[in-house]
């Protein structure tokens, strides 16, 4: 089972019974402490249910139309970093990028910086390329 850095001590701490007082693994206390969050983790696919990526640092969203919009109604991200090769070329990432603006958040491109480049000059709340 893997929930990341927020889902899985939740579960572990909410585990809790007569055998385990303080929840599975959590004998020491340590559950939920000292945590250490592994950079741009990545999942690619469509799923059925909700996966609520939200709940999983860094605050990062690769867009989707289906998806995009609602993390940032939500004000599940801090700045929406946008992949021109996976979201459907330049033109729905200048979306997602007015989709960003509207709700007062920063744009960046995800990776490959020398094809974002030729997109991210033309809008006005770019961040940075990565």
């Amino acid at each position: 089972m893997a929930g990341y850095s927020i889902e899985t001590p939740r579960l572990l701490l909410l585990s809790a019974s007569s055998a385990f007082p303080d929840g599975l693994c959590n004998d020491h206390g340590q559950v939920g402490r000292s945590a250490m969050v592994q950079g741009a983790p990545q999942t690619a696919g469509r799923f059925a249910e909700d996966v609520r990526m939200y709940k999983a640092p860094p605050p990062e969203v690769t867009c989707e139309e289906f998806y995009f919009a609602g993390m940032v109604e939500a004000e599940a991200v801090a700045c929406l970093q946008i992949d021109v090769t996976r979201c459907g070329g330049f033109l729905e990432w200048m979306h997602a990028a007015a989709v960003a603006a509207a709700h007062g958040l920063q744009v960046s491109g995800h990776c490959a910086p020398n094809l974002h480049a030729h997109v991210a000059v033309g809008v006005p709340n770019l961040r940075h390329l990565t």
